[in-house]
């Protein structure tokens, strides 16, 4: 292959000429002059196997300068890079295999510049921030910074691009995890909710009662929903709506003689609030309460609830228990319910569930401990991943994670997947190991996901290109639940 020139452009001083690559039949060099220098330039020098990009070279020559003579190109690896010249004059570099490989650029047989590339497997470890302490097994993500609790109270923030430390700073006792909105970082502890700026300062806190340990949290346009259990021998579950200001709205015990199940909860478009709970005989059911906190409605449901949120989607919700999912109108209606082990024996009866994705066509992504399915809007299985592995039931099943290029990035058995959401297939697995929580996407697609290792932990980043999926529900149930409102 060979490169000749396009069209000269007369500067004061020098002549640029852009040169592409197009195909030689009688010689392996193209006609290119005497160039003081050369450059390479083009797209992204970080590829993903499988993907290609387009590179030109700029040579400078100086004014009056002979004719050009010859260009060529020459890889370091052909089995990781290859180099392919087309009609058009231009050149593509497809990626073939991971790791370093180098174009080399040469002017008139002498060596006049280079690139680098760095070939990366979709899924592969980019980098990972040890962490002093566990992280809580979700993480929340503003611009380009990664927000994450520990159990020993601290927020955690590093960059979502090289996993680089931003700061620190010290939060209520237990802390459960992040929220990001309203103009700051929300965290909810067991004996406090309180909001910092994004820089770390702090913007208010409000204590639970006595007898009150902080569970879930929810996100609305100007204000908040936390919910509390009962904590000393209280059996109560507790929601307070608190302004951006930190000013109590309305506090009230919605539901007496409970059993402390986490007060998972998420908020409708309307402001209305959906919060799963168990009885004092272990029944579990969902109700609605208005935005002002009165009851709507409430619905019974045919397994135990644990951990996970429900999601909101249009007039539907959709909340999982113990081996099954089901899905009901925001008028309190059952539309239908269905079993994990209809769909694959692998399921049990009592099979943990995560908060269910829903994505832009109203299919429902759930995982539970052996496994992934995907249900239509009307219930019908579309696919079960059962050899897949997921979370760790006892504390909580990370909920899928949808991007836009319709990959699913779920825990696996210890590790983290790319799961195709049209078939279930296996797309990439990243071997981890540990307890892996949900996962999260910077705005350059890198995927964070907190993992447990003993008594110390790390947030690990890895290589993506695709962000979220933002038309469907935001994936944010996982270890007591935070949701946000959907818009």
């Amino acid at each position: 292959m060979c490169l000749r020139h396009r069209s000269p452009v007369v500067a004061a001083t020098a002549l640029w000429v852009v040169l592409a690559i197009v195909a030689c039949s009688n010689s392996p060099f193209g006609d290119v002059g005497d160039a003081t220098s050369a450059e390479i330039v083009g797209g992204d020098t970080t590829l993903f196997a499988g993907e290609s990009a387009q590179y030109t070279v700029v040579a400078v020559y100086p004014i009056g300068s002979g004719a050009p003579r010859s260009v060529a190109w020459s890889v370091s690896d052909t089995t990781r890079l290859g180099l392919a010249a087309l009609p058009d004059w231009s050149a593509i570099v497809t990626a073939r295999d991971t790791g370093p490989a180098t174009v080399y650029g040469f002017i008139n047989e002498e060596f006049h510049d280079s690139v680098r590339f760095t070939i990366v497997a979709r899924g592969g470890v980019r980098w990972r921030r040890a962490l002093a302490a566990n992280p809580t097994l979700y993480a929340a993500l503003d611009s380009a910074q990664v927000y994450a609790t520990t159990t020993d109270n601290q927020l955690v923030v590093v960059s979502a691009v090289d996993g680089a430390p931003v700061r620190g700073t010290a939060l209520c006792a237990g802390a459960l995890g992040p929220s990001i909105g309203g103009g700051g970082v929300t965290s909810i502890g067991q004996d406090c909710v309180a909001r910092i700026t994004r820089t770390g300062g702090p913007v208010w806190s409000e204590a639970f009662g006595q007898a009150e340990s902080g569970a879930a949290i929810g996100l609305d346009d100007a204000s908040l929903v936390v919910s509390a259990e009962g904590s000393g021998g209280s059996a109560a579950v507790v929601l307070s709506r608190i302004s951006a200001l930190g000013a109590i709205v309305w506090r009230d015990t919605l539901v007496t003689a409970l059993q402390p199940t986490g007060a998972a909860l998420a908020i409708g478009s309307g402001g209305s609030i959906y919060v799963p709970w168990r009885t004092a005989t272990d029944s579990s059911r969902l109700s609605e309460f208005t935005s002002a906190g009165a009851p709507a409605w409430t619905l019974e449901l045919p397994g135990r609830v644990r951990l996970a949120s429900p999601a909101v989607a249009g007039t539907r919700v959709v909340v999982t228990y113990d081996g099954g999912v089901l899905a009901a109108l925001t008028t309190g209606d059952t539309v239908w319910s269905r079993a994990f082990a209809d769909a694959s024996p692998a399921f049990s009866s009592t099979e943990a569930a995560s908060s269910p994705t829903v994505d832009g066509s109203g299919n429902i992504y759930v995982q539970t401990p052996h496994g992934l399915l995907s249900y239509t809007n009307a219930g019908v299985v579309r696919w079960v991943a059962d050899s897949l592995g997921g979370g760790d039931a006892t504390l909580g099943v990370g909920a899928p994670t949808f991007l836009r290029d319709a990959t699913l990035v779920v825990p696996c058995g210890g590790d983290v997947c790319g799961v195709a959401s049209a078939t279930g297939a296996r797309v990439w697995r990243t071997v981890l190991g540990g307890v892996i929580g949900g996962a999260t996407v910077g705005p350059d697609g890198t995927i964070i996901v907190p993992r447990r290792v003993g008594g110390a932990g790390e947030l690990v980043g890895l290589w993506n290109r695709s962000g979220l999926h933002v038309s469907g529900w935001p994936t944010e149930g996982f270890d007591a639940a935070r949701s946000r409102r959907v818009h």
